[in-house]
């Protein structure tokens, strides 16, 4: 809860109202340019995704019939690989390899030449770059509970921890959003003197010297909605 607090003020401090706290994030409504600029300046959020749809599915053949209705041709453009991170909980369809394949099967229908490519189905927040030997890809993160499915599109691409300054990392490194979110939930005031006693490769206070500088955390990489 505090970090979704966190996240939630800082979405306020780009003008956008009405972000909500849920479980697990933060929900608002935007439009494109602010979509794009919460990526840049978000500190704290892992990533961005945009819901796409929302429906009912409790059999292959509704979830089939559902999907084909998605507009993927707005996300994804001819030739485009694709690949979906699905969860399943207390629902029907419980497979969410088999989801994922029926999703991947909308994305051909619509979009000429869509490639697709099978993602682990880990948490959605541990999605990151792909092997290097792969293509990019755009994700989907599609979330099952009590046969009710959410549709999202990301649009931040890597995790918005890797910022693009760090070279190399020790041994388990703490990641920039979160050094950011323990920064901003200390109540610095940006200008104090600031001590890490822990410090190992700086992250904390790097995080803090982009606060004091006013640096936005994602001004030296790429995102996916590019």
């Amino acid at each position: 809860p505090g970090l979704e607090r966190i996240v939630a003020e800082e979405i306020q401090q780009l003008g956008i109202t009405g972000a909500k706290q849920i479980e697990g994030g933060v929900i608002f409504t935007s439009d494109l340019t602010r979509l794009y600029e919460a990526n840049l300046h978000l500190r704290a959020a892992s990533r961005v995704v945009v819901r796409v749809a929302e429906f009912h599915a409790s059999s292959f053949h509704e979830l089939e019939r559902r999907a084909k209705r998605i507009p993927w041709d707005q996300y994804l453009r001819p030739g485009a690989r694709s690949s979906f991170r699905v969860t399943c909980r207390k629902s029907r369809l419980y497979h969410s390899d088999a989801v994922a394949e029926r999703f991947a099967d909308a994305v051909a229908q619509k979009v000429e030449g869509a490639a697709f490519s099978p993602a682990a189905n880990a948490p959605a927040d541990d999605v990151d770059d792909p092997p290097a030997d792969e293509a990019p890809s755009q994700l989907f993160i599609v979330r099952l509970a009590h046969d009710n499915c959410v549709v999202s599109v990301d649009s931040s691409g890597a995790l918005l921890h890797r910022r693009g300054y760090r070279q190399a990392a020790g041994k388990a490194p703490l990641r920039e959003t979160l050094a950011a979110a323990m920064v901003i939930g200390s109540g610095w005031d940006l200008s104090s003197p600031l001590v890490d006693p822990m410090c190992g490769s700086g992250t904390i206070v790097i995080e803090a010297a982009l606060m004091a500088r006013r640096i936005a955390p994602g001004i030296s990489r790429a995102f996916a909605f590019q």
